[in-house]
């Protein structure tokens, strides 16, 4: 039974970004911080756009253009806080409705609209993975996910909030969620 609030929304298959194209990234907190970092260092020139504008956020900022992240402050999401010419594709959280109209709009003017898992999914579409969520019992999913794999005679790793397991070699991490970047270079 499909809800009368639910309805599907046509969207295109998305492009592969050729090397140096500029991508726009919605929002500046923890996670569209590290997608923007992702997209650097896979090649790609990153304007990252703001809709807070405070002392935090021009520090960010400044921090982020030394790492050659361009950022725009007090940018909403829309069409309209875009350059010109137009972005590539846009990077937006998982918060945002994929039929947000300003959304719709970007992809009506040719602009890819990633999602930030989508994003991942391409960043590590070589690499088998599993992704475990919830509330409670992720960390022992994680183990026993890895135990079933191992039997099976399948190499696997672990990146989980109390060990990393990477090629034979364990580690604490630093985080309880490594950014993207640190991602990627485990993977």
């Amino acid at each position: 039974m499909v809800s009368d609030n639910i309805h599907a929304i046509s969207i295109p298959p998305v492009p592969e970004l050729a090397a140096g194209s500029l991508v726009a990234v919605f929002g500046m907190g923890r996670t569209g911080l590290a997608v923007a970092n992702l997209l650097r260092s896979l090649g790609h020139r990153v304007l990252l756009l703001e809709s807070r504008d405070g002392e935090d956020q021009r520090q960010q900022a400044h921090a982020l253009a030394q790492d050659g992240i361009e950022v725009r402050l007090g940018a909403p999401l829309a069409l309209a806080s875009l350059p010109q010419p137009l972005p590539a594709a846009a990077v937006v959280s998982p918060g945002i409705p994929w039929d947000h109209a300003e959304l719709q709009r970007m992809r009506g003017a040719g602009i890819a609209v990633l999602g930030e898992m989508s994003l991942a999914s391409r960043a590590t579409a070589t690499i088998p993975w599993v992704g475990i969520t919830g509330t409670n019992g992720k960390t022992t999913s994680a183990y026993l996910a890895r135990a079933v794999l191992q039997a099976a005679g399948i190499p696997c790793g672990l990146i989980g909030t109390v060990e990393l397991l990477v090629g034979g070699q364990s580690s604490v991490p630093t985080h309880t969620t490594p950014e993207s970047v640190e991602l990627q270079a485990l993977l």
